[in-house]
């Protein structure tokens, strides 16, 4: 199987998963609990032997002694990124039942100072979880010390667009299977953490909003999935201790303005006001939850979501909150959307330096 990339044009080897039997030394099995194991985003670590997750963008970084390393893992679903010392070289999509092993690289280079494996998820899976199970190395061979992560962290809270639902289909009509076709790290989100040498945590979901989904379903909102460890599950409590981010970037608001029928008439002031009063409500919810933080109400491109994001940043400034700031972002050509009217991986790129213009004029850093 291949995957193609948009924009970029090159082409994929799709990694298929393969159980492996006694040709793997158990001197090689590195458990998923190896301190040596970076964890990025939120994981489920219950059963640290197969710790779990269901946002997107969540990422594995290791640091390997020899020539080959594969994985395994309980996932039939997800495309992951496979990158090796910061060269792409497959995604990787497990097929067989799982928990199986796949190997991921081999015949490298046997150097002294090892190899780095990044594992990054494409996409989401908010209606259930996949869970890592470790890494098998070359018999004797195991992990090295971590680089050091990123003191800088960025939480991301937004709908399809923050996922970047299917930015690497090719077509404005929606993908046969977006997922597929979904790569977060060619999103905004993703690369406007690589700019800043950021950490960066994904909390989005498509169809999802502020005060409603797309459906006009107002218990299924982003801020009622904002404390969950698995947007799947809600009986797991994230622990915001764990990890505080310095900046977080709210881009909601389209999913509302469907359900509120803004593209067939304008929204009503009713609606309107309860929008605004829910954005506030959930920037004090953020503010709360993270004392000293910044926050970027960023509106996507439609009118009424920027004219409205862009009051309520008025409204927090005038009560002397000013750890609020607005951004926003423009409609681009036609040729710029793919899968239904989602940004494509070029768009995701012009959206990064929108975001970059509002983000250094906040000061973060």
């Amino acid at each position: 199987m291949k995957i193609v990339t948009s924009g970029g044009g090159i082409v994929i080897a799709m990694l298929i998963a393969v159980f492996v039997g006694a040709g793997r030394s158990k001197a090689g099995e590195i458990p998923a609990n190896d301190p040596k194991i970076q964890y990025f985003g939120r994981w489920d670590f219950s059963n640290p032997l197969s710790p779990r997750h269901s946002w997107p963008g969540v990422s594995l970084r290791a640091r390997f002694e020899g020539t080959s390393i594969g994985i395994r893992m309980n996932d039939t679903y997800c495309y992951y990124n496979v990158t090796i010392d910061d060269t792409l070289t497959s995604v990787f999509h497990q097929t067989s039942t799982a928990p199986a092993f796949t190997m991921l690289a081999s015949g490298l280079s046997n150097a002294e100072t090892g190899h780095t494996i990044r594992i990054s998820k494409r996409n989401e899976s908010a209606w259930t979880s996949f869970s890592f199970e470790g890494f098998v190395l070359d018999s004797g061979k195991t992990l090295l010390e971590p680089e050091a992560m990123s003191e800088r962290k960025i939480e991301f809270i937004g709908d399809s667009y923050t996922s970047a639902l299917g930015n690497e289909w090719a077509d404005t009509c929606a993908a046969p299977d977006a997922q597929r076709y979904t790569n977060i790290d060619q999103g905004f989100a993703a690369l406007t953490a690589r700019h800043y040498n950021a950490q960066f945590h994904s909390i989005s979901q498509s169809g999802l909003g502020l005060v409603c989904d797309f459906e006009s379903n107002f218990s299924n909102t982003l801020p009622e999935k904002f404390g969950r460890t698995l947007c799947s599950s809600d009986s797991i409590h994230w622990n915001f201790r764990r990890w505080i981010p310095q900046l977080v970037v709210v881009c909601l608001g389209l999913n509302d303005y469907t359900a509120f029928g803004g593209y067939d008439a304008k929204v009503s002031r009713e609606r309107t006001a309860m929008f605004k009063s829910r954005y506030h409500q959930f920037l004090e919810h953020i503010r709360q939850t993270y004392p000293h933080v910044k926050m970027l109400a960023l509106a996507a491109h439609v009118d009424w979501v920027r004219k409205t994001v862009s009051a309520i940043v008025d409204e927090e400034r005038k009560i002397g909150n000013a750890d609020v700031f607005f951004g926003t972002f423009p409609e681009f050509d036609e040729e710029d959307y793919v899968n239904g009217g989602h940004p494509n991986v070029g768009t995701h790129q012009k959206i990064t330096e929108y975001l970059i213009e509002s983000i250094d004029a906040m000061h973060v850093w």
